[in-house]
């Protein structure tokens, strides 16, 4: 499993940065798609261009899991990078986001 890390002290400046696995191409496919729903919000770079732009985040978590990085330097992993990069997208209808954190109230028939 990947390591969860929550900050780094090397944040993007301009936009949030996803990084991904530029060998992997599973990764390309989601990436290629999060790109179409995004737009310019979001600057996607593989951790092979981009690992060394942030010393604080080890190269083998790069390896394990996508890592999408805020500007004020917050790190969502794996999954979570790609439930947050939906709240940059101008095509969303619902925040993924904020349904992950909202509670239903199922009644049985």
């Amino acid at each position: 499993m990947f390591q969860k890390i929550p900050q780094t002290e090397f944040p993007p400046k301009d936009k949030p940065v996803l990084i991904w696995d530029g060998k992997c191409g599973f990764c390309k496919y989601w990436v290629t798609r999060w790109q179409n729903m995004t737009g310019d919000s979001i600057e996607y770079r593989t951790f092979q261009q981009a690992a060394a732009d942030f010393p604080d985040i080890p190269l083998k978590e790069f390896k394990k899991a996508s890592r999408l990085i805020e500007t004020e330097g917050s790190v969502y992993a794996g999954p979570d990078s790609a439930y947050r990069s939906y709240d940059y997208s101008s095509k969303k209808r619902v925040s993924l986001s904020s349904l992950v954190h909202t509670k239903c109230n199922f009644q049985k028939a």
